[in-house]
């Protein structure tokens, strides 16, 4: 069996996810300095994601800690 194999898609999502969330952050950030001040539902939804992702990859990383190692052998 391959290292690969043992390894969870959940973090490479949790990644994707809090980056995206990042982006609406700072999309949000730079539409108020420039002086809009409705910004699209949109991008304020989008600035969820980071935190979601933060939570999926903690989660993530919790239950790929606590499952048992595989010895090499």
């Amino acid at each position: 069996m391959s290292p690969k194999s043992s390894r969870s898609i959940a973090l490479p999502v949790a990644v994707v996810l809090f980056a995206v969330g990042l982006l609406a952050v700072l999309g949000t950030f730079a539409g108020y300095g420039l002086g809009y001040q409705d910004q699209p539902v949109w991008l304020n939804v989008g600035t969820l994601l980071a935190p979601v992702g933060l939570a999926v990859g903690v989660v993530a990383v919790l239950f790929q800690a606590r499952r048992p190692r595989r010895s090499a052998r």
